[in-house]
C-alpha cells in the first residue's frame, strides 16, 4: 500500500469528537508515527502534494495537537511539517485558500470600534487578489504581469486596508516591506533606494506628503497608492487604492493572478526593520518557509489555542509580533483579527469587554494597566467569587491566554492573571527569528524565566554566555550573503543567558546596545549618544530609558573646554547644554527622544567597571552606579507650571512627543510659552465662575489643575481648539475618563465669530481623516468657515 494512502487513512480514522481520550492519543501517535516514516524513508518527496496539505491543515488544530501527548511529541510533529511544507512548497496562499474552503463566511477582520465593520475570509481573499492584480497590472489593465515583478512599500497605521495590502503582496509573491511610520523621510528615502521600491502605500495627507519630500531626497521612482479618500492629492499618477482595481474585471484579476511570477520557498519575499546599534534601521529578510515554518512551531507551543480565536490586537503591523504572531496567527488558527484603532490602555480595556477576546499579545505596560484596572474594580468588593466575576468581566469573559512581549513584566503581573484563569506566558523574541524565540509553556510561568526554546528553533550559549540560535524561521539581514546549500545559519542575538532548571533560560545581560522602553519600541543608545560627538564641552553621554517610559540623559561635561570656561554662570552652562538636547532631539523619533539630563561631577571609569578596555560602556554598572541622579531624573511623571494661579500639569510623555526638555514651557502672564518653537497657549480662569480658558475655548473644570495629559487625548476636549492643538501633540482618547472636566464646551466672550484662529500644524493631529475632519468642522462652526 503506498504510503500517501497509509498517511491519508491514518488522518481519516482520527475523530477528535470522540469520547475516549485513549484513543484519541493512539491514533494521533499513528498518524505523527506514519509522517516520520514517510521522511525517514525518503519517500516523503514522492507523497501528493495534496496529501501533505492534508496532513498540516488536519494536524495544525488544538483536538491533534493535545491529544498527540507533551512537549517532545509536539516538536516531534513540529519537525515534520517543516519537511511537509518543502516537499508539498506550502505557501501562505495554500493556506488563506484551506481557509476560505473550511469557512468563508467565518470573519477573519473586524474593527473594534462602534462603527466598524467586518470582512469574511471569503471576503478578505477577492479583495487582496484586487489588490495584488492592481499591484501586477500597474493600473494599466493589461493581463499579463509587469516586466519587472512588484516592490511594494507600506507607510500606514493598522487598518483593514493596509492589512489587505500586506497579505496581497504575502499570499501572491509579491516583495513588500512594511515601513515604521515613525521613520522620518530621509530614513525612508534611503530604505527605499536600498530595496528599489516602485510602489508605495500610505493612509493619510501627512503621510502622502512624506512620500512626496522621499520622492525629492531619493533616487527610486514610485507610484503612490493612497488607501484614504484624499484623492485631491493626487500627483505624478499616485492614485487611490480602489482606483488601481476599479477597473479590473474578473478573468484579468485571475489571469494576473495564474501568470504571476513566483517566489520559491527560500526566495526574500518580505523585510522588516530593526533598529541597529547605529546607522540606518538593520533590514531582516523572511522568505515564505521562515513564514509558515514560524506558524506551526507556534501551534506546538500552543497545543490548546486555536478553536474560535479572537485576537484584540493593536500591535503596528509593521512589528514582528503584530505582523507575524496576530496577523498570521489569526490566519493560521482561522480566527479572527480585530483591529483596536487607537492603542491607549483606557480604550484597550473598553475593548476587552466589547470584543471579549480569547487572546491578547501586549506589551508589558498595558498588562501592568489592565491588572491595575481589575484590581481597581475587584476591591469594591470581598467575596472571592465576586471578585472572580468582576475579574472575568473587565477582561471579556473569554480571555484565555495572552503573551507579554518586548520587555520586562513583573512576575506578580504573570501571576496575577495566570491566578485567575489566563495562562499570561512570558517569552523573548527578536525580529531575526520571525518572533518568538522562547517562551513559558501555557500555565506553567517561572519567576524571572523567559521560557524554553520554541520547536524548531535550535539553541547555543558562548563562552560569554551569549544566546546563539539556529533554525527554519531563523532569517537573515538583509546585506548577508544567502548561507550556502546545507550550511547551517547560526544568529548571535546580543543577549547573555543562563539555562535554568528545566530548560528555563533567564536573561541576565546585554552585548548588543539596544534596549524596549515601557511601550516596547527598540532603542539604539549608542545612535543617540553619536548625536554628541565631538561637541564642544562634552566628555561623553549616557542614555538612559530601558524599561522605562522616556529617555533621559546623562552628560560628563569637558570643563577644560574653552566653551564652558567662557560661561559666566552655572545658568549658562545649563542653557548650553539644553541647546545641544534641544538640537539633537530635532533628528529623533518622539520615542528616542531625550526629556531631560543631568550633569555629572566625574567621568566614566575603566577602574569602576563601568567602561570596557575598549572604551565600551558597561550599561548595567553605569546605571547602578548613578541610580541616585536616574531616581532623581524619573521621580515625577509630570512638570507643574503655575499660570494664572491654576496649575497646568505637562506629562512626561507629552514633553518627549513635543522633541522639547521639561523646563523648555514656562508661565508668562496668563500664557504658556514653549520656548523652543516660541509656540503660546492662553490658559486663564474664565469670567464664569469654574471655568477655565485653554486655547481658544472655555471649559469647566472642578479642580484648579489644567492636565495637558488629557487635553490633549480626548477629541471631546481638543478638536475645534486650534491653539490647544498647535501647542500639544494630540491623540486619540474618545475612552479616556474627563476626570473633573465637564464635557460641555463655550465660546470665549467676545470674539468675532469670523475671526478664526490659526491653523493647527497637520503632524499634531492624529494620523486618522474623521478626527481631522471632526476638527475642521467643530473649527467652522465655532469660529466661521475654514478659508
Amino acid at each position: 500500500m503506498k504510503p500517501e494512502v497509509t498517511l491519508n487513512q491514518a488522518l481519516d480514522a482520527f475523530d477528535p469528537t470522540t469520547a475516549d481520550p485513549q484513543g484519541r492519543a493512539t491514533r494521533a501517535r499513528s498518524i505523527l508515527e506514519r509522517m516520520e516514516a514517510l521522511v525517514t524513508s525518503g519517500e516523503l518527496h514522492r507523497t501528493e502534494a495534496g496529501v501533505l496539505a492534508r496532513y498540516l491543515d488536519s494536524t495544525r488544530r488544538s483536538s491533534f495537537l493535545v491529544a498527540l501527548g507533551g512537549p517532545e511529541e509536539r516538536r516531534r510533529w513540529a519537525e515534520t511539517t517543516f519537511e511537509a511544507i518543502r516537499a508539498s512548497r506550502y505557501t501562505l496562499e495554500t493556506m488563506l485558500d484551506q481557509r476560505v474552503a473550511a469557512h468563508p463566511d467565518r470573519v477573519m477582520f473586524g474593527e473594534a470600534q462602534n462603527t466598524g465593520g467586518t470582512w469574511t475570509y471569503a471576503q478578505v481573499r477577492r479583495r487582496i487578489r484586487l489588490i495584488a492584480a492592481s499591484f501586477l497590472g500597474d493600473v494599466t489593465g493589461d493581463p499579463h504581469p509587469a516586466p519587472r515583478r512588484p516592490r511594494v512599500a507600506i507607510l500606514a497605521d493598522n487598518s483593514v486596508d493596509a492589512a489587505c495590502c500586506d497579505l496581497a503582496c504575502l499570499v501572491h509573491d509579491i516583495f513588500v516591506a512594511p515601513i515604521s511610520v515613525h521613520f522620518d523621510a530621509v530614513t525612508v528615502a534611503a530604505l527605499f533606494d536600498k530595496l528599489e521600491i516602485d510602489r508605495a502605500v500610505c493612509d493619510s495627507e501627512l503621510l502622502y506628503l512624506r512620500l512626496l519630500e522621499v520622492r525629492k531626497l531619493g533616487r527610486a521612482r514610485f507610484r503612490i497608492y493612497n488607501l484614504g479618500e484624499a484623492t485631491h492629492l493626487a500627483e505624478d499618477g499616485d492614485i487611490p487604492l480602489a482606483m488601481g482595481f476599479s477597473h479590473l474585471g474578473q478573468e484579468t484579476v485571475d489571469e494576473l493572478i495564474r501568470n504571476r511570477p513566483r517566489f520559491s520557498l527560500d526566495d526574500d519575499a518580505t523585510v522588516l526593520f530593526t533598529s541597529g546599534s547605529t546607522g540606518l534601521p538593520k533590514g531582516v529578510v523572511f522568505s515564505q518557509f521562515n513564514l509558515v515554518s514560524k506558524r506551526f512551531a507556534r501551534a506546538a507551543a500552543l497545543p490548546r489555542v486555536g478553536d474560535d480565536e479572537v485576537f484584540l490586537c493593536y500591535l503596528p503591523l509593521f512589528h514582528t509580533f503584530g505582523r507575524y504572531l496576530e496577523l498570521l496567527g489569526t490566519l493560521f488558527w482561522g480566527g479572527t483579527y480585530a483591529f483596536a484603532g487607537n492603542p491607549s490602555a483606557e480604550t484597550l480595556i473598553a475593548l476587552l469587554e466589547r470584543v471579549r477576546p480569547t487572546a491578547l499579545i501586549s506589551i508589558p505596560l498595558r498588562w501592568v494597566q489592565i491588572r491595575e484596572e481589575c484590581l481597581r474594580r475587584m476591591d469594591a468588593t470581598t467575596h472571592p467569587e465576586e471578585r472572580r466575576r468582576v475579574f472575568s468581566e473587565t477582561v471579556g469573559g473569554r480571555l484565555s491566554w495572552g503573551l507579554s512581549a518586548a520587555g520586562h513584566l513583573d512576575a506578580r503581573v504573570f501571576h496575577f492573571f495566570n491566578d485567575h484563569g489566563v495562562r499570561l506566558c512570558s517569552g523573548f523574541g527578536m525580529t531575526e527569528a520571525t518572533g518568538g524565540i522562547t517562551m513559558t509553556p501555557p500555565g506553567q510561568y517561572q519567576d524571572d524565566s523567559v521560557g524554553v526554546p520554541l520547536p524548531g528553533v535550535k539553541i547555543r550559549l558562548s563562552d560569554e554566555g551569549e544566546l546563539h540560535i539556529s533554525g527554519p524561521y531563523v532569517a537573515r539581514y538583509l546585506d548577508d550573503p544567502r548561507p550556502a546549500p546545507g550550511e547551517e545559519h547560526w544568529l548571535a542575538t546580543g543577549d547573555v543567558f543562563v539555562l535554568g532548571e528545566g530548560g528555563h533560560l533567564q536573561i541576565v545581560d546585554k552585548i548588543k546596545d539596544l534596549y524596549k522602553n515601557t511601550k516596547g519600541q527598540t532603542i539604539a543608545p549608542r545612535r543617540v549618544e553619536q548625536k554628541y560627538a565631538d561637541v564642544p564641552g562634552i566628555k561623553r553621554v549616557f542614555l538612559v530609558g530601558d524599561g522605562r517610559d522616556h529617555n533621559v540623559l546623562l552628560i560628563v561635561p569637558d570643563r577644560d573646554d574653552e566653551v564652558l570656561k567662557k560661561a559666566a554662570t552655572t545658568g549658562m552652562v545649563d542653557g548650553y547644554f539644553r541647546q545641544i538636547v534641544r538640537a539633537a532631539n530635532r533628528d529623533l523619533a518622539a520615542y528616542e527622544r531625550v526629556v531631560n539630563f543631568a550633569l555629572l561631577d566625574r567621568d566614566l571609569s575603566l577602574q569602576r567597571d563601568e567602561l570596557t578596555p575598549k572604551g565600551s560602556y558597561r550599561r548595567k554598572a553605569i546605571e547602578e552606579h548613578f541610580q541616585e541622579i536616574i531616581g532623581d531624573l524619573y521621580r515625577q511623571k509630570h512638570v507643574d507650571v503655575t499660570v494664572d494661579s491654576l496649575t497646568v500639569r505637562i506629562p512626561r510623555w507629552l514633553i518627549r512627543d513635543l522633541g522639547i526638555l521639561e523646563n523648555d514651557i514656562v508661565a508668562d502672564g496668563s500664557t504658556l510659552v514653549n520656548l523652543q518653537n516660541r509656540r503660546s497657549l492662553t490658559v486663564r480662569r474664565g469670567e464664569a465662575s469654574g471655568r477655565v480658558r485653554v486655547g481658544d475655548l472655555e471649559y469647566e473644570i472642578r479642580t484648579g489643575t489644567v492636565d495637558l495629559g488629557t487635553f490633549s487625548r480626548q477629541p471631546m476636549l481638543w478638536a475645534g481648539n486650534p491653539s490647544l492643538v498647535a501647542f500639544c501633540a494630540c491623540k486619540d482618547g474618545w475612552d479616556l475618563s474627563l476626570g473633573e472636566i465637564s464635557p460641555q464646551i463655550f465660546l470665549v466672550r467676545g470674539g468675532d465669530p469670523g475671526d478664526q484662529p490659526a491653523p493647527a500644524p497637520l503632524e499634531h493631529l492624529p494620523n486618522d481623516p474623521r478626527l481631522r475632519c471632526l476638527h475642521d468642522v467643530s473649527v467652522s462652526i465655532f469660529f466661521g468657515p475654514v478659508g
